[in-house]
């Protein structure tokens, strides 16, 4: 094997983009390549502590502050790349998320580097819903300039594949799906310590989740028909907000142990996001044989077969409709538990993830 140095970059080291930066990096490094990691640190990101432990201890990780909002620091952070380009001589350089795409193309394409380029945008920020219209706008505008410059993009679900080929063209794109680390997942046992059907979701309380939504739900399952459980965390006036007045309990961040041993305990996920890249969770949730009910937007539905491992929802109303639907019926349940975990295990295994980067990064 030749092998490859490879730079990956990030501004957002958190949730679902730590989980595929890390199982994509550390699957590279342990086949032999030479990897970097470039990152930001957030008020979400990790401990250094927690890194360490996440990543192949030959992983070297550089941080690199990169604030989400554009402004002067953009070109600080741009001179830094550059010197960290210059350096390191890389064969490829993968950037993941908007601004650590948008940073690492114009500098790979300053250098005449542009070629070694690959992006994965894990949710194209033109599909935002908590910003405005014109701003959406400016958005699709700077990704479509972008990817005239050149180099490829590693879309993470087939549906955002499709977008990127819809609203930018269908030249260099390409599919790097979503995968996840089974072991964990095949070493749970399914257990039920409470006879009381347990709906949990999984994540940041953020806009982007919509846990207004998943509130609603719980107010109107009756108490005794199920429990409301929600598997993250998020800033106080987010939870007053939006969760305060509901019977909606917030566990905080919990590690991967300790959530795949929740989610065994679970019945029904709901995932009631305005917007997704891939969701992470969803897939494990799914993996660990849990039917889903989530909302029928890109990522989602990549995810979620409906009516076979779970129910996809237009509205408010069908989501209320398919979680009852499944709280009240065991049946039901078992039959799509079944069928998520086989479905999910045998799509999203890790097994293919090196593999197909490495053949989208070097590739015609």
């Amino acid at each position: 094997m030749i092998v490859k140095k490879i730079l990956h970059v990030t501004e957002a080291l958190a949730g679902g983009v730590l989980h595929c930066v890390s199982l994509l990096a550390n699957e590279q490094a342990r086949a032999g390549h030479d990897v970097t990691l470039v990152y930001s640190v957030r008020l979400d990101t990790p401990s250094e502590e927690a890194l360490a432990g996440m990543f192949d201890s030959s992983i070297r990780r550089i941080v690199l502050p990169m604030k989400r909002e554009i402004g002067f620091s953009d070109f600080l952070s741009a001179v830094s790349l550059w010197k960290i380009l210059r350096k390191g001589k890389f064969d490829a350089i993968h950037s993941h998320s908007s601004k650590a795409g948008a940073l690492a193309r114009l500098v790979a394409f300053m250098r005449h580097e542009i070629k070694r380029s690959c992006y994965s945008p894990h949710g194209f920020a033109f599909l935002r819903r908590d910003v405005s219209e014109k701003k959406r706008r400016f958005f699709h505008f700077i990704e479509r300039a972008l990817h005239r410059l050149g180099g490829k993009i590693a879309a993470c679900s087939v549906t955002e594949k499709l977008y990127a080929e819809q609203y930018l063209g269908q030249r260099r794109v390409y599919l790097l799906e979503n995968a996840i680390d089974t072991a964990l997942i095949k070493d749970a046992t399914r257990v039920k310590r409470n006879p009381c059907v347990r709906v949990v979701t999984a994540g940041r309380v953020a806009y982007q989740k919509a846990p207004w939504r998943f509130a609603q739900i719980a107010r109107h399952v009756a108490e005794d028909e199920a429990e409301f459980v929600w598997f993250g965390d998020g800033d106080d006036v987010s939870k007053a907000e939006w969760l305060g007045d509901s019977r909606v309990s917030v566990s905080g961040w919990l590690d991967k142990r300790r959530l795949i041993a929740e989610l065994a305990e679970s019945d029904v996920f709901v995932l009631t996001s305005l917007w997704e890249g891939m969701p992470i969770a969803l897939i494990e949730a799914q993996a660990m044989g849990i039917p889903a009910v989530a909302t029928n937007i890109v990522g989602n539905k990549d995810v979620v077969v409906h009516g076979k491992t779970g129910f996809l929802a237009d509205t408010d109303e069908e989501l209320l409709f398919y979680t009852a639907k499944l709280a009240n019926d065991s049946k039901l349940r078992q039959r799509m538990s079944n069928a998520a975990r086989r479905y999910a295990i045998g799509r999203f295994s890790k097994d293919r993830f090196l593999k197909e980067s490495v053949s989208i990064y070097f590739g015609a």
